[in-house]
């Protein structure tokens, strides 16, 4: 009985020393399945949102768009009103004469012509400019002056100054100067009897002022010497004849931000539109030249030039504008629309070029037949020419390895506890929402956006299930697993980021395969391996 006492506490003895702390932390490696990454890629990862339009049928169109030109041309293209000097001197001409107060001995109406350049204008409303006025008194009598512009007119009233010189200093002169604000003043060009062009009429006229003793004047005395001065004169609106014109612009580029997401590979698109549309907010006819349209792959050095003999150096006749009467809408545009197509043009060779950039040339004349509208052509400074560019690819293409790129965050969790001598196992599983096979390329990157590391995916992902028009109809599953050494996994502790390069190849190149929108590859990366648990 006291041996099998004794046999028990040796046994338990034994069980407490096995029981007992190798130190204060134990450990114990585990296998554990955990998330890295985890990516869905559709057609606006690729492509920006504001790129892309569905149609009623779900398919995406890429719609791109730009301005050829902000704005045409400018006032200064067609006309511009020079800084001009308006002067009036009098000198007496006769022997003598005994000047009293209160006296008018000057009244004189005047007109100038406007040397503008090019157009024959009967009106214009000034967008800002001044009239600058100086006037010197040689007379040693006070002197009033009125300079009028009857023709000049804001808010009903006629543009007029006024002011009463000092007396002259004994063989000296006073002199006043004033800048007078045109902003908003409608001129008439038209002369004194309505049928000038570019002519503006002006008055001036002086007396002596009430209260002052009489004084002489002899032959060669200088009575009236006052200097008026355009500067600045830019018009809101001009109306006449604005002349002809070939205004032309043949090194204009774009650039073109519609395939920068794609890296290398070729396409096949079935179908390209290139629509221009021209606006005109000027009275005025014109003929419009398309001269050059060029798609440029700088990273290929590859140039493709469009080959449209139908519309390229054609004239494309554009109408005049007319006015509404609307202050808030004053003009209404004509529309020119020009459309190249894959009936008239070699548009999907220009596209499939993939270009970052487009340059073009386009030539217009203003009034090729002339003066045909009787003068009443017309102009607002805000309202000129406009030219627009729209692309509309249908995304329906055939590519041949393809490549597109995305980048992703890379997220290990509790990093501290993963085990970087472990070996492990990386699964690639892709859920493919796309008509086509894919190669992936992942690479790894670290918080700089440097490269770490590239991770090597071995198989393809297999295209989605498609009905019998191409369309899909479930996405596809496919698994890839990916081994890890443990140097590899040093790395990977390192990433914040991992870039995806997906190269595409579409079934049966060059069947055409039509994206709708829904369509998605779906990636999760995951690893299968040890952690050391503290």
């Amino acid at each position: 009985m006291l041996k099998n006492r004794v046999r028990l506490f040796l046994f338990s003895f034994l069980l407490i020393l096995a029981c007992k702390k190798e130190n204060d932390r134990p450990q114990w490696k585990i296998q554990v399945v955990t998330p890295l990454m985890h990516a869905t890629l559709g057609v606006n990862n690729f492509i920006a949102d504001s790129l892309t339009v569905t149609d009623s049928s779900n398919a995406i169109h890429l719609v791109y768009e730009d301005s050829l030109y902000s704005k045409l041309f400018d006032l200064d293209s067609l006309f511009r009103i020079p800084d001009t000097i308006l002067p009036t001197v009098l000198t007496y001409p006769f022997t003598s004469l005994v000047l009293a107060a209160n006296t008018q001995f000057y009244s004189s109406n005047q007109n100038a012509t406007l040397s503008i350049s090019g157009a024959e204008l009967r009106e214009v409303i000034i967008k800002s400019g001044f009239l600058r006025i100086e006037t010197r008194n040689h007379l040693q009598t006070r002197v009033h002056y009125i300079y009028t512009i009857p023709g000049a007119t804001r808010n009903g009233n006629a543009f007029q100054f006024s002011t009463t010189m000092s007396a002259a200093p004994p063989g000296s002169v006073s002199t006043f100067t004033g800048l007078y604000d045109m902003s908003g003043y409608k001129i008439d060009l038209t002369g004194p009897a309505g049928n000038a062009v570019n002519t503006i009429s002006y008055n001036v006229a002086a007396r002596t002022d009430t209260g002052v003793a009489s004084i002489n004047v002899f032959l060669g005395d200088t009575m009236v010497n006052l200097e008026a001065g355009l500067v600045d004169m830019v018009p809101y609106y001009a109306k006449g004849y604005l002349g002809q014109k070939e205004i032309s612009e043949d090194s204009s580029s774009s650039r073109f931000q519609f395939f920068n997401i794609i890296h290398s590979g070729h396409i096949r698109l079935e179908e390209v539109t290139l629509q221009m549309t021209i606006e005109n907010f000027i009275g005025v006819d014109a003929q419009a030249f398309i001269t050059r349209l060029q798609s440029i792959n700088s990273p290929l050095n590859s140039y493709v030039n469009i080959n449209s003999p139908s519309i390229l150096n054609h004239a494309i006749n554009i109408n005049r504008a007319t006015e509404s009467g609307n202050p808030l809408y004053p003009v209404i545009p004509s529309v020119t629309v020009v459309q190249f197509n894959n009936s008239n043009s070699n548009m999907r060779s220009l596209i499939e070029n993939l270009p970052d950039q487009l340059n073009y040339g386009l030539r217009i004349n203003v009034n090729p037949l002339g003066n045909i509208s009787g003068s009443t052509d017309f102009i607002y400074s805000d309202y000129l020419v406009n030219a627009r560019l729209k692309i509309d690819v249908p995304l329906s293409f055939a590519a041949d390895h393809l490549e597109l790129a995305d980048t992703s965050a890379f997220i290990i969790g509790n990093k501290e506890d993963f085990d970087p001598l472990g070996l492990g196992t990386f699964t690639l599983i892709a859920d493919n929402g796309f008509p086509f096979e894919a190669a992936l390329q992942l690479i790894l990157l670290d918080e700089h956006n440097l490269f770490l590391d590239s991770i090597p995916v071995p198989s393809l992902i297999a295209a989605a299930n498609t009905d019998a028009n191409f369309k899909v109809i479930e996405p596809k599953r496919t698994k890839i697993p990916i081994y890890v050494d443990e140097a590899r996994k040093q790395r990977i502790l390192k990433g914040n980021k991992i870039s995806i390069h997906a190269s595409f190849s579409t079934p049966l190149y060059p069947q055409y395969y039509r994206i709708y929108a829904g369509y998605k590859l779906d990636l999760k990366l995951v690893a299968d391996v040890a952690y050391l648990i503290h």
